[in-house]
């Protein structure tokens, strides 16, 4: 459930699945991470999704810098690589701090 909205985001995952052009089993896997964790609030806390992101955040940097050293935009993997590195980062250089101020 999120927003008290009383959303469950795993059967969410399933419309898509059975609606779309999107039937992949990836769909099957955020309903599992919901399943087991109703509260779950971002599916890079699920253990499942938490490793491949470990595993594979490596790749994801070199392909981006990569991209930035032969002057080809990846817009979609910089975003990606960006919000996980601010997701798990409690202290941000331009962080709001209103005890400074």
């Amino acid at each position: 459930m999120i927003n008290e909205w009383n959303l469950k985001l795993g059967d969410l995952a399933m419309i898509w699945r059975e609606g779309c052009i999107i039937r992949a089993q990836f769909l099957q896997k955020i309903k599992d991470a919901y399943d087991n964790d109703e509260s779950l609030r971002n599916l890079l806390l699920d253990p499942y999704f938490k490793d491949i992101v470990t595993n594979y955040q490596s790749a994801l940097r070199d392909v981006v810098a990569t991209g930035v050293q032969n002057g080809v935009p990846t817009p979609g993997f910089s975003a990606s690589i960006n919000y996980y590195d601010s997701y798990r980062s409690e202290d941000l250089p331009a962080k709001f701090n209103p005890s400074t101020t």
